[in-house]
């Protein structure tokens, strides 16, 4: 069941429910006051009669001259005396004496169901009423006691107050009957309004339908009630996030992808170059020793390539799940041991390495900082001439520290500047392959920058040498005490 007919039949029963009951206490709470009027009615009629009844009991002792009359002559008396024309009404009336027999009238069949009430009237003194049904009809019997001359007499007055009932009961139904339709009525324009309060709604929920869809450049107008409006602004907020974490993915699952695509071709060009040297040391049936050494060369040459690509990738892939264990090393140490490293690639083309520092302390992973100076200087060793020269130094500044080293070769233009730091990203691949680079070295060197919340600046000019900086703080203080 949607919402809005939730929402209507809901508020269709408690409006029915609510009005019904309110017309219902209100005619009864009227009619109940109808009730009590007519009782004080009937009292003041009985008020009325006991007044004339007593009048002529008097009126007839004065005319016989008589100082009072005796109980059978009170008796005789009622009997001869005419009420109608006094006009109290069409009930019938009932006297009886003290000993309970019947002077005027007689005891209808609904009184004699209600000893106990004749048996209250006869031992009270104030005036009682009593309400009941008989044979489809209902009446008000009206008790009290009548003192007339020394004898006591009990009258009793009846009047149907059937009519009374009906218009009470006529009422009810046709209020009830109208809160039904009052209440339709209500609830049919409560139904229009509930529709087109739900309308934004509905619009909202179409609008998230296509989002899941994958329509993340969707927005929805921010219009409609203050609640609305804070609900389009929420999901809009939600749609740019998943929107910008699509976007991600997408640049992640499109990275991954070239990644594999460049680890396919690199490593298909020495894996050819062996198997093919492989297959002539196999398949030539004469072959002198300096092709054998020239084939060989080239065999291993190339393995050692596929050796640095795989140990590079294994690097890089993960560097983001290791944990740095930081510590602080003195930067103449951390030099002292990249030095060492690189001095058989130095003495190969003969290169000198010019170090220069100020004594200072960084809070680092050692082995992580040094796998990055590595390759930037034997990134710098590729670049560089034989019997050239590089600089590794290390410099305090204002609030950080400077660490950069820079070569004198061949440098680049600065549209490829942006582009070395992506894997396999390589400028002349045949002289980089000829050098056994694999194009990882920088992509390594800035993840490891940034697990050190450094930055990695590069610098080049054409021929004229690259200097690639990475700019950290120090010792952390805290650390350092």
């Amino acid at each position: 069941m949607k919402l809005w007919q939730k929402v209507f039949l809901i508020t269709l029963v408690f409006v029915i429910v609510v009005v019904n009951m309110i017309s219902v206490i209100i005619i009864q709470t009227s009619f109940q006051s109808i009730v009590q009027s007519e009782r004080q009615q009937a009292i003041m009629k009985q008020e009325y009669l006991e007044t004339i009844i007593s009048s002529y009991i008097v009126n007839t002792r004065l005319h016989k001259n008589k100082i009072y009359l005796n109980d059978h002559e009170v008796v005789n008396y009622l009997k001869d005396i005419y009420l109608d024309q006094y006009n109290i009404g069409d009930g019938e009336i009932l006297i009886l004496d003290h000993d309970q027999n019947i002077v005027i009238g007689e005891i209808p069949e609904l009184l004699k169901k209600h000893n106990d009430f004749m048996d209250k009237v006869h031992k009270n003194n104030n005036y009682l009423t009593l309400i009941d049904d008989f044979e489809k009809k209902i009446y008000l019997i009206t008790g009290s006691s009548l003192l007339l001359e020394t004898q006591e007499f009990y009258l009793y007055t009846v009047a149907d107050i059937t009519e009374l009932y009906g218009q009470y009961h006529d009422q009810l139904f046709f209020v009830q009957t109208m809160s039904f339709v009052g209440s339709g009525f209500l609830s049919l324009i409560l139904l229009v309004i509930i529709i087109q309060l739900l309308k934004p709604l509905k619009l909202l929920n179409q609008s998230l339908l296509e989002i899941a869809n994958g329509h993340y450049q969707l927005r929805i107008k921010e219009t409609g009630s203050t609640e609305m409006k804070e609900l389009a602004t929420h999901i809009n907020i939600m749609t740019q996030s998943i929107e910008e974490s699509a976007k991600k993915l997408q640049m992640l699952a499109d990275g991954r992808k070239q990644f594999i695509d460049h680890l396919a071709h690199e490593m298909k060009t020495p894996l050819t170059s062996i198997i093919g040297f492989s297959d002539i040391l196999r398949v030539k049936k004469t072959i002198t020793d300096e092709e054998r050494r020239e084939y060989a060369s080239i065999i291993l040459d190339e393995t050692k390539r596929l050796q640095s690509l795989s140990t590079k990738l294994l690097e890089l892939s993960t560097m983001k799940n290791v944990l740095l264990d930081l510590e602080n090393v003195s930067v103449k140490e951390l030099f002292h041991d990249v030095e060492v490293s690189v001095s058989p690639l130095l003495e190969r083309k003969q290169i000198k390495l010019n170090i220069d520092y100020d004594d200072v302390s960084l809070f680092i992973d050692k082995s992580l900082l040094k796998s990055l100076l590595y390759n930037l200087v034997d990134n710098a060793i590729k670049a560089s001439e034989e019997k050239g020269q590089i600089d590794m130094c290390c410099y305090q500044k204002d609030d950080y520290i400077e660490i950069y080293v820079k070569d004198y070769g061949i440098g680049m233009s600065q549209e490829y500047i942006d582009k070395v730091t992506e894997p396999f990203y390589m400028i002349d691949k045949s002289y980089s392959r000829k050098e056994g680079g694999t194009g990882i070295g920088l992509s390594l060197c800035l993840e490891i920058a940034k697990r050190h919340n450094a930055q990695l600046e590069i610098e080049s000019q054409l021929d004229r040498g690259t200097c690639v900086k990475i700019l950290m703080k120090g010792v952390d203080p805290s650390e350092k005490a």
